[in-house]
């Protein structure tokens, strides 16, 4: 029984994200914010990010949810953010304790934020790494 209340709670994910993604008048940062709404309720996480990408720069593109300290429209260098990894090796990362590892656990975003859950894919456009999707959790 379980396994088939798993699988209704998925599904209804992916149909609210493709409902989310084909919404005809919908803004950029509305769909955004949809995507990372259900993907803080999908990994039970507490911090989303869209991001893009251009050289060193690492820019929010929408912040879920809406907080003071962190918000769309901010730039940062990448090498200050855990995402210049997923950059780095174009691929996902997952840490679940930050702090145990010799890659996070000195990393300017532990230390000023202590972000101990981190998982990131990067989005790809036309074949180029355009930006990241990424969740965390203190």
């Amino acid at each position: 029984m379980l396994k088939m209340k798993e699988n209704n709670i998925n599904i209804n994910r992916i149909h609210f994200l493709y409902e989310a993604l084909a919404r005809r008048h919908a803004s950029p940062e509305d769909k955004y914010l949809a995507i990372l709404n259900e993907g803080l309720k999908a990994f039970d996480l507490s911090l989303g990010i869209i991001s893009q990408i251009e050289g060193e720069r690492y820019s929010l593109l929408a912040v879920s949810p809406t907080r003071g300290d962190i918000s769309a429209g901010m730039v940062f260098d990448l090498k200050n953010t855990y995402c210049q990894q997923v950059v780095r090796e174009k691929r996902i990362i997952s840490v679940e304790h930050a702090g145990t590892h010799p890659d996070f656990n000195s990393h300017p975003v532990y230390i000023g934020m202590r972000l101990e859950s981190y998982i990131s894919a990067p989005i790809w456009v036309r074949e180029k790494l355009w930006g990241t999707i990424n969740f965390s959790s203190t």
